[in-house]
């Protein structure tokens, strides 16, 4: 992956997306979730920690992430996600430049069972805090855009994964319906 990439998080709003990028630059895509229930998530230190780190492990399998290009699709990365005391799971693809302007199709599902943690349902929670139901199936757009502005220009920082590589901030702007997710008080992840 040529660095600085453009940091792209994966959509899970239901919403169209204009985002303004460099053009010629790799594209770097993710998003993680962490296992929890309805009412809390559990620190990995907590007695309920090593649920979620099991459950963690299991969304492999019960995630599915599709990423749709003009002419391709590609199978996103996956790996442990730990950040600020909780452990989900992260997916990932880096790819090379597209051509622009291009049109973006994110497409999430949860599969299968509901895994539990000591009894209870799990729900998939955000980065930012956001809850989503097990059963549901989330389509997104991501329309990228080209910018008059040189990559030299734009925001760069580290990179919220792995906090290990140089990215390009890209400009957002949502458009499109309100997703039926309900919004959440809870901090950041």
């Amino acid at each position: 992956m040529d660095h600085p990439s453009v940091e792209l998080n994966l959509p899970l709003d239901g919403k169209t997306h204009s985002i303004e990028i460099p053009q010629e630059t790799t594209l770097f895509f993710w998003n993680a979730l962490v296992p929890g229930t309805a009412d809390r998530l559990s620190p990995v230190e907590s007695d309920q920690g090593y649920n979620q780190l099991c459950v963690a492990r299991e969304l492999v399998d019960l995630i599915s992430w599709k990423i749709t290009f003009p002419d391709d699709h590609k199978p996103l990365l996956d790996e442990v996600y730990r950040r600020n005391g909780y452990r989900g799971c992260a997916w990932w693809i880096a790819c090379d430049p597209i051509e622009l302007p291009a049109t973006i199709e994110v497409t999430f599902e949860s599969i299968g069972e509901c895994p539990t943690i000591e009894g209870k349902p799990v729900v998939l929670w955000t980065t930012d805090g956001e809850p989503i139901e097990w059963g549901t199936t989330i389509k997104s757009t991501i329309e990228l855009v080209p910018s008059s502005t040189p990559a030299s220009q734009f925001p760069t920082r580290q990179e919220l994964l792995w906090n290990r590589h140089t990215v390009y901030v890209p400009n957002w702007t949502s458009t499109g319906e309100e997703s039926n997710l309900e919004s959440s008080s809870r901090e950041p992840l």
